[in-house]
């Protein structure tokens, strides 16, 4: 494993954008806010889309995370009405891996995350197994032929710069989600995806850094912003050997404890 020291500076980007009541929370040079509008709104036209929840309970499945009592910074991605965009604790949500490309012992890598991700938030969230499906910056949220009758799992895949531009430069992954406004209630996040720089973890130097680079991956997906606290795992620097730190469980803990969301 390179020294800290002389770790090359390596960022993970992401933004927020607005389409006509549905957004992704995703690196803008990825998607641009035309391009969403186009195939978002074209994904959810014509009832293209699950039942009304058809991965969900009628109350939350795992206990809510009390947030630590003195902790660091964080920031949230999306806000709406004042309060962050959120996954609902109700749904049973699931993640899929798409082993192309990955490094060795990816899958695990990724289960270990994902478990971290879920006990800080009080979500249920769990790796199902393994997917051909590839990364898209058009992923459709409801795909019945591939994975059934319920919104498609976040998805975990491996691509090249030939796919993902910016992986020539600095990024090694992006992470984000989708949400939706239900008829009552806020918007709230249905499903989302994260693309690791395959390339760079192709690399035996760089593969101890998978797992930081999940977790920060997935502290977008569930809504989390950078932040400028070097002790986060969402710091902006880049990968610096870090794991959850305090800002990052409480910001964490709140995103676990949105609504309930029947009609999504």
């Amino acid at each position: 494993m390179t020294p800290r020291s002389a770790r090359p500076l390596v960022w993970l980007l992401v933004v927020s954008l607005l389409a006509i009541g549905v957004y992704w929370a995703f690196d803008s040079r990825l998607l641009t806010p035309e391009s969403v509008r186009r195939s978002i709104t074209g994904m959810i036209a014509g009832g293209d889309r699950p039942p009304a929840g058809a991965d969900a309970e009628s109350r939350r499945i795992l206990p809510a995370v009390r947030p630590p009592g003195e902790f660091g910074e964080y920031r949230f991605l999306t806000m709406s009405g004042g309060k962050p965009v959120r996954y609902s604790p109700c749904r049973r949500l699931s993640v899929v891996v798409n082993p192309r490309g990955a490094p060795p012992d990816a899958l695990a890598t990724v289960s270990a995350a994902v478990a971290e991700i879920s006990a800080a938030t009080g979500l249920s969230l769990t790796v199902s197994g393994t997917t051909r499906e590839r990364y898209s910056s058009q992923r459709r949220p409801y795909q019945p032929r591939r994975y059934g009758d319920r919104w498609a799992p976040i998805l975990v895949s491996f691509a090249g710069a030939g796919s993902v531009p910016e992986f020539d430069g600095d990024a090694v992954g992006f992470g984000g989600s989708l949400s939706l406004d239900p008829v009552v209630g806020d918007p709230s996040y249905v499903t989302g995806s994260v693309v690791l720089d395959r390339d760079f973890f192709a690399d035996p130097a760089n593969q101890g850094y998978l797992n930081e680079a999940v977790l920060h991956e997935f502290g977008h997906v569930m809504g989390l912003d950078h932040v400028s606290d070097g002790a986060q795992i969402m710091w902006a620097g880049g990968l610096h050997g870090s794991g959850l730190g305090s800002g990052d469980r409480a910001g964490l803990a709140r995103l676990g404890r949105g609504p309930c969301t029947p009609d999504l």
